[in-house]
């Protein structure tokens, strides 16, 4: 049976068609398809923070280092 193309990953196509190689985030219930298709996805790597700032900033320092667009995902939830 092969698999259905999803949203998430016509999303990450689009982000390596642009060059994009890492996706920093956190978990949670409603991106958790985007983690599976990234796992997936042959050219962008997916890298789990325990937090968002923690995820911002880890984007923000490979693409400060020069290594690529830094990108950063995050679930829906409370925030203030």
């Amino acid at each position: 049976m092969s698999r259905q193309y999803r949203v998430v990953d016509h999303i990450l196509e689009c982000l390596g068609d642009i060059g994009v190689g890492h996706i920093f985030g956190v978990d949670g219930a409603n991106i958790e398809d985007l983690y599976d298709a990234a796992y997936r996805h042959p050219g962008i790597t997916a890298v789990v923070a325990k937090h968002e700032f923690s995820a911002a900033t880890m984007a923000d320092g490979y693409s400060r280092s020069g290594a690529g667009l830094g990108v950063v995902a995050a679930t829906s939830g409370g925030g203030r």
